[in-house]
């Protein structure tokens, strides 16, 4: 009898671990595409939980079914998406969890105010903020002081929210960052991402009215790399014994890219 069951076209991969009053699955999408299954689970006895080791969020998974020894648990997963699925009886300070393991988002808001856009090494980038009337792709700008920069940037806007949806959780999503953000509301910092969705919960750090946000980007180092390529050595910002940039090699995708509901 299989440990874990489900089709075999579902591009996951498993391995288990048990502990005392414990059996701990860790399931890994292998692919590009959001999957979502039932896998079957050879436990009985003990209760689902969703450990998320990107945010350190602990919750009952409440959708599950029971029979013949075996427990069955609807997950769904994003592209490269990784989870814990923990049973125990134990509950101490996890999540109430929902109806639905995973309740589906509704979009209240896009963020569409201008951004102002700080390229904190001046050296390399741009010497005053910039303005961004929408949100676009570094490598895409006309300014090569833009086009190749590495490094941080804080973008920063306020907008108004006015539709708070009572006793529901909030979440801020970034849209695609090139490549990790940090993320500040009304001054008070609520966390990073670094990977798909760039999505933080934002419950208590969003308020009726006017909102400030500031969200910190950093790109990855080859763009300057890339640039430095071109340029005669004695002009380098950078310098290094080998590397494998191409001549013809254009600059990563970075930056906020968008949109940010």
């Amino acid at each position: 009898e299989k440990d874990v069951n489900y089709k075999s076209d579902v591009p996951v991969l498993w391995t288990h671990r048990n502990m005392p009053g414990m059996e701990i699955y860790f399931l890994t999408n292998q692919s590009e595409e959001e999957v979502n299954f039932e896998p079957s689970f050879r436990v009985s006895g003990m209760k689902p939980q969703l450990w998320n080791a990107v945010t350190g969020e602990i919750r009952s998974l409440n959708e599950y079914t029971e029979v013949n020894g075996r427990t069955s648990v609807p997950l769904k997963m994003e592209a490269h998406r990784s989870w814990f699925v923990v049973f125990t009886n134990n509950d101490e300070n996890i999540g109430n969890g929902f109806e639905k393991n995973f309740p589906e988002f509704k979009q209240i808001q896009t963020v569409e105010t201008e951004w102002t856009v700080d390229f904190q090494n001046k050296d390399i980038g741009p010497s005053a903020p910039v303005k961004f009337k929408s949100l676009s792709d570094w490598s895409l700008s006309d300014n090569e002081k833009i086009k190749f920069y590495s490094g941080t940037a804080t973008y920063e806007t306020s907008f108004e929210l006015n539709n708070i949806p009572e006793n529901e959780e909030l979440f801020i999503n970034l849209g695609n960052v090139g490549v990790m953000a940090k993320v500040r509301i009304n001054g008070k910092d609520i966390g990073g991402t670094w990977i798909a969705p760039y999505r933080l919960k934002a419950t208590e750090y969003l308020k009726k009215g006017t909102n400030n946000i500031e969200i910190e980007v950093v790109n990855l180092w080859r763009n300057q790399l890339i640039k430095d390529k071109k340029l005669p050595k004695k002009d380098r910002y950078t310098w290094h014994l080998v590397d494998d940039i191409r001549e013809d090699e254009e600059p990563h995708s970075s930056g906020l890219i968008g949109p940010v509901t």
